[in-house]
């Protein structure tokens, strides 16, 4: 027998002659099936006898009647009715120990944490011995309140009824919270946004606190209360915890160190200060005893009563600029959670039941309109900061494609200006002069098309026709160029980038006929199939594995390699892709070429 135990027994035997003792026969219970009996102090001997014919189950509880009013750790650390500990001696044989101070692991299978189930056999007479204790913290309710089976069950089934309203909120809010906080962690694995973290680290600390602050009736049996007394006094440890990261919250997602420099400087000092109270209140929790604890409970309370007035000056503030983006969702969230708070104080001050809310639902129902708010702030931000990104990236691969294309308007030009230099040099004077025409046409449409992201159909093909007949005038009309158009929709309404086509003609034109081609062919189909266009650029030179062994090795087809990164910024700024596949024909048909 333990020490504990000893003295038990020993103040219950003092008990027994300084107080007398109550025998009770279970034939004597009221019509109702309950018997009250009000002791005078807290440790009681009760004898009680089956004087039934039958075997009884009966249940005894200690203290209230109304579990239902005790919804959270702050009335039940404070006010008389639910007690911390009781201890159950029956016969100096059975020893239960129940209450929400008593370790989950050590609790015997009760229904509830002030009940303890006794069976009786036919006849039997018990001595139960039974001390409550209270740490000295506060007032003790001795009430004892013996029940039959039937009674306690109707008790338990109208306590039910009465919880489950509460319940439902309380597990829906806690589910909301759990749901936030893998969406705001995962976010913040993706982009590294510090306000997602502030916001994920804010609802972990708020699902603590619940489950924390809804004891002792709806997670009695939740595995942290192992070690109750720690969790018991931990609530503001995580009441200061989630203020931290709440502020955290604001100044990231609100900007407050350029837009509100007085509430950023303050928020600021006020969480420095809530990270040193926490602190404090973890060594409280490791070296001191209980009665101490519930000192710092309450100077905890004085100092978080004491911040809500300054909290009011920064919802004035939020008022003032909330035409800013996101702002008008922060100050609708702060005022549903501040409005839940103080109609949970109000409810609690005076016994409000509401549709069978208890106090701490109040607070649950405007935390959760909070999160509704502050997630759909989360929300148009990350969608506005997306359009953002995508409106710089946009215009940063415009300004890259009109790069691209102005290397193929010098490489084209090049050529060109070539070409009229033969030209002159050959004295073709009438050539040369039709061919600084269609040049000069040329140019304009080139200085045109290098503004442009898109050009029609259409006009794409006027630009390849202009193109290759001034081609042929190099070649004394030894060129053959064909357009084949199969095209369903109007050519205008077709949009492709612009300078898409010539480099490949071009490339065509300068590598694919050797000086003893005669008949130098070009064909350009383009066939509209449903919602893809397909264009095909054929020539019948002499195949691209004899172009590249007679080509010197050293030598990159500048054409193709610009225009193939061309085509990669076009897929990556609008959402008609181009794919683009190169072949010889002498791979499909060996007498093709």
């Amino acid at each position: 027998m333990n020490l504990k135990v000893y003295f038990f027994l020993l103040f219950s035997l003092i008990s027994i002659y300084s107080f007398g003792k109550k025998n009770i026969k279970l034939s004597d219970l009221a019509n109702n099936g309950t018997c009250f009996i009000k002791p005078n102090n807290n440790n009681s001997l009760l004898v009680i006898e089956n004087n039934t014919c039958t075997k009884q189950t009966i249940f005894l509880r200690v203290g209230t009647q109304n579990v239902s009013k005790y919804h959270s750790v702050d009335i039940f650390r404070n006010v008389c009715g639910f007690n911390y500990e009781i201890f159950l001696n029956i016969d100096n044989k059975i020893f239960l120990n129940n209450g929400p101070l008593v370790p989950l692991n050590i609790r015997k299978s009760h229904p509830d944490l002030q009940t303890f189930q006794i069976i009786f056999k036919k006849g039997q007479k018990l001595n139960i011995n039974l001390k409550i204790n209270n740490e000295n913290l506060k007032e003790t309710d001795n009430s004892i309140i013996i029940y039959n089976s039937e009674a306690f069950y109707d008790l338990k089934n109208k306590e039910k009824n009465y919880l489950s309203t509460s319940n439902n909120i309380s597990l829906l809010f806690l589910g909301s919270l759990i749901i936030m906080i893998f969406f705001s962690f995962l976010i913040f694995l993706q982009n590294k946004a510090k306000d997602f973290l502030s916001y994920a680290g804010y609802l972990l600390f708020v699902l603590i606190f619940s489950i924390i602050a809804d004891f002792p009736i709806k997670y009695a049996s939740f595995f942290v209360w192992d070690f109750p007394k720690v969790f018991i006094q931990s609530k503001e440890v995580f009441v200061f915890s989630y203020l931290v990261c709440y502020h955290l919250f604001f100044i990231e997602f609100l900007k407050l160190k350029t837009r509100l420099k007085s509430v950023y400087k303050s928020l600021k000092l006020i969480y420095i200060f809530f990270i040193g109270l926490i602190v404090t209140n973890i060594l409280i929790l490791l070296f001191a005893n209980l009665q101490f604890q519930n000192i710092a409970f309450r100077l905890n309370s004085i100092v978080l009563y004491a911040v809500i007035p300054y909290y009011g000056y920064v919802i004035f503030k939020l008022f003032k600029i909330r035409h800013y983006n996101f702002y008008r969702y922060i100050l609708w969230g702060v005022l549903f959670f501040y409005a839940g708070n103080l109609g949970g104080t109000l409810s609690q001050i005076y016994e409000w039941s509401i549709l069978g809310l208890l106090p701490n639902n109040y607070t649950q129902i405007g935390t959760f309109l909070e999160l509704c708010f502050f997630s759909l702030g989360l929300g148009s931000k990350m969608i506005y900061e997306s359009k953002k990104k995508e409106k710089y990236q946009k215009q940063t691969l415009e300004l890259q494609m009109m790069a691209l294309q102005s290397q193929m308007n010098t490489h084209f030009t090049f050529n060109s200006i070539n070409a009229i230099r033969n030209l002159i040099i050959q004295n073709h004077n009438t050539k040369a002069s039709e061919y600084l025409i269609k040049f000069s046409k040329l140019l304009r449409l080139t200085l045109e098309n290098s503004v442009k992201t898109n050009t029609s159909l259409r006009d794409s093909i006027y630009y390849l026709k202009l193109y290759v007949d001034m081609e042929g005038l190099r070649f004394d009309k030894t060129l053959t160029f064909k357009i084949i158009e199969d095209v369903k929709s109007n050519s205008e309404l077709i949009f492709l980038p612009p300078m898409l086509l010539q480099p490949f003609v071009e490339n065509a034109i300068k590598h694919a006929f050797n000086l003893q081609s005669v008949n130098k062919t070009i064909v350009v189909s383009i066939v509209q199939s449903f919602k893809t266009l397909i264009i095909k650029i054929e020539d019948n030179g002499i195949g691209i594995n004899k172009s590249l062994s007679v080509i010197n090795s050293n030598h990159v087809s500048r054409a193709t390699s610009i225009t193939k990164n061309y085509i990669s910024k076009w897929n990556s700024l609008l959402p008609n892709l181009i794919d683009l596949k190169i072949e010889d024909k002498k791979d499909i048909d060996l007498n093709e070429t």
